[in-house]
């Protein structure tokens, strides 16, 4: 692959990050790392760029798969496309060395009521507290302690997209999506694939959490949601669009009310749906209700249409084939026989000789174009 400097939209200027540009940089990992050029990942968008060799500032030889880069975006003239420029390793920090010469440990006991708030502490919490001493006793023990840094445990969550050197995990304990490299996975990379549910332990690089050390879990280990045992009836008051819009940003754009105490829209999406049936305005429908366990979003699933839906309209709906598509649950209005025809029959006359004559009678399913006579 060929790359010159000149198609810049920066003019090819070559120089690198000294604290005088006022161009905005950005972080990522890098990608891919070819002999010539490679590609980023940027840690703040979802987004690969790519990058030339000659924009590294540094000994090629030091750089490699994984490490974290600071750069600037351009864009190549020939093709309009957003490339990265000016590229800088960034350094790991390395936390100064610190030498305990002569320093006692000592551990202090303490009780339930000894620690300030309604708080479980456990073992890893960090914490500041005060020392008491019994006068009777000359026990020393650790006194209104109050919880200053949680323990960092492990997270869980489900592998949702998988790129080519790079994913993405849903978390199990916020409605986020987390990236990770391949290099953090703890496995057969072969035998990771979307759906699997995982866990990891959840770091800060250049200002942004990212997953590391993930691991396999169970299939099944990680739940999103609580569905309710007690089904509900309600009415469909909002339809999922038949043709997706890219508008359509609602996972969830389907609307059924309920009366409850107080009437309320519940919301419900393609996967939510068990009747083999379309779903329209004003359909009675009976449902469960699913409850999501990070944000307590509620929502219509396993919905079942009633019968008594059609008694107003005097509906029926089959099952239907439609012609190169596959099996699909649609309306189906009966018209008078006759209706519906798909032949079309000329008003004209025509005139020829029979070359050969049909094998048995024709019956009146048999299509004409399969007919074995020939009119010349």
């Amino acid at each position: 692959m060929s790359f010159d400097p000149n198609l810049l939209h920066n003019n090819g200027h070559s120089g690198f990050a000294n604290g005088t540009s006022g161009a905005l940089r950005e972080t990522g990992v890098i990608e891919k790392l070819l002999a010539s050029y490679g590609f980023i990942q940027c840690t703040e968008r979802q987004a690969r760029l790519f990058f030339h060799c000659s924009q590294y500032s540094g000994n090629l030889q030091d750089l490699k798969v994984g490490d974290d880069v600071e750069f600037e975006v351009s864009s190549d003239r020939r093709t309009g496309k957003p490339i990265a420029v000016k590229l800088l390793k960034v350094k790991p920090e390395i936390l100064p060395e610190e030498r305990i010469t002569g320093q006692e440990v000592f551990y202090l006991t303490y009780t339930p009521e000894d620690v300030d708030g309604n708080v479980q502490l456990e073992t890893g919490d960090k914490v500041s507290f005060s020392m008491e001493t019994n006068k009777h006793t000359g026990a020393v023990n650790a006194h209104n302690i109050v919880l200053v840094k949680k323990k960092q445990g492990r997270c869980q969550g489900v592998v949702c997209a998988m790129k080519e050197a790079f994913g993405f995990i849903e978390r199990g304990d916020l409605v986020k999506e987390i990236f990770f490299h391949y290099s953090e996975f703890k496995g057969n990379l072969d035998t990771l694939q979307p759906g699997d549910d995982v866990e990891f332990t959840i770091k800060e690089r250049n200002g942004k959490e990212v997953a590391t050390e993930v691991k396999l879990l169970a299939q099944g280990t990680v739940i999103f949601e609580d569905v309710s045992i007690e089904q509900f009836d309600g009415t469909v008051t909002k339809i999922i669009p038949k043709v997706s819009s890219k508008t359509q940003t609602d996972p969830l754009p389907g609307r059924i009310k309920v009366n409850f105490a107080i009437s309320k829209e519940l919301p419900f999406g393609d996967k939510d749906t068990r009747s083999k049936v379309t779903l329209l305005e004003g359909d009675h429908v009976r449902f469960n209700i699913s409850t999501d366990r990070r944000d307590k979003l509620e929502r219509a699933t396993n919905i079942e249409i009633l019968t008594d839906s059609f008694e107003l309209t005097e509906e029926s709906r089959e099952l239907d084939v439609l012609s190169a598509q596959r099996n699909h649950a649609i309306r189906i209005k009966k018209l008078p026989k006759g209706t519906v025809s798909f032949h079309t029959q000329s008003e004209q006359r025509y005139f020829g000789v029979v070359e050969k004559e049909a094998a048995g009678s024709i019956s009146k399913s048999t299509s004409p174009a399969k007919s074995k006579e020939k009119v010349t």
